[in-house]
């Protein structure tokens, strides 16, 4: 093994959970999955500091948690009582938010769930701003979520890597 692999197994690692917790509140980057590339990318290059059952447990709560991420608002929007139309709506908003990063994530979803009521399932403004409201909630959800995740993540990463 070079030494220069080993140095850049560490830097990939570190890079793989800095940019993952910074992925976490920076729109466009997939958070908690850097984390599982950074421990994937170590193990490839440094074996024997990271085991395989660690980067697999990683990479399943990767995408699990951007799963929660894409599904928090229109999951919090039924909760809220939505309608189709409305759940059609806070999802096409959270695509279309996408464009216009930072504040396009949270705003897309929310009138994307409430022009979706109005419009198409001609629900009232009180009706529609709850469906809104409950978008709004299951987004916050899912951020907490995807926070206690990567928290998971980053301790199971530092047990695994002090146990070997």
């Amino acid at each position: 093994m070079e030494s220069q692999d080993a140095l850049w197994a560490w830097v990939f690692l570190i890079a793989g959970v800095v940019l993952g917790w910074v992925g976490l509140v920076l729109p466009g980057l997939p958070g908690s999955l850097l984390i599982a590339v950074g421990a994937g990318l170590h193990y490839w290059l440094l074996p024997g500091w990271v085991s395989k059952g660690t980067v697999v447990v990683l990479a399943c709560l990767g995408f699990f948690s951007i799963a929660i991420e894409f599904f928090g608002g229109v999951i919090g929007a039924k909760w809220a009582g939505a309608t189709r139309a409305g759940l059609w709506g806070a999802t096409l908003g959270a695509v279309v938010g996408f464009l216009f990063m930072p504040l396009g994530l949270i705003l897309g979803p929310l009138v994307g769930a409430l022009l979706g009521e109005l419009i198409f399932s001609a629900r009232t403004l009180p009706f529609a701003s709850k469906a809104a409201f409950g978008t709004l909630l299951g987004m916050a959800a899912s951020w907490i979520s995807r926070i206690a995740i990567a928290a998971i993540m980053t301790l199971y990463l530092l047990v695994d890597l002090l146990w070997n």
